[in-house]
């Protein structure tokens, strides 16, 4: 639905076949679907660790809890300093992958504001 309907147009007045249309179309779209992605990850990452909080008998986010319980200050600190790093391990993991991909559909830029 975010393909630009000029390039549906020429596609279609060149009479592109349907592999290099899907292709040109991709490219079209590559920034959104990758920035969609972008955001469910991180979306992703919290609901499995509330999960883990709420109802799981072990991870890192029941860990937290159970230090929560027991006045662990320091278990605390080292579970959501570990849940950040993670975060941003993942965070940054991401983001060079959506660089490679944009760089094989010939976007330069990074889109999303990457460099």
């Amino acid at each position: 639905a975010n393909v630009d309907r000029k390039v549906d147009d020429v596609l279609r007045n060149y009479r592109v076949r349907q592999p290099t249309a899907l292709r040109a179309r991709m490219q079209s779209s590559a920034v959104d679907i990758l920035s969609g992605i972008h955001v469910s990850l991180q979306v992703s990452f919290i609901l499995m660790v509330v999960s883990q909080i709420v109802g799981a008998t072990g991870g890192i986010g029941y860990e937290v809890l159970k230090a929560l319980q027991t006045y662990d200050a320091p278990e605390v600190w080292a579970g959501v300093v570990l849940l950040g790093i993670i975060g941003v391990v993942l965070n940054l993991g991401f983001e060079r992958v959506q660089r490679l991909v944009l760089r094989l559909y010939g976007i330069r830029d990074g889109g999303a504001g990457l460099p």
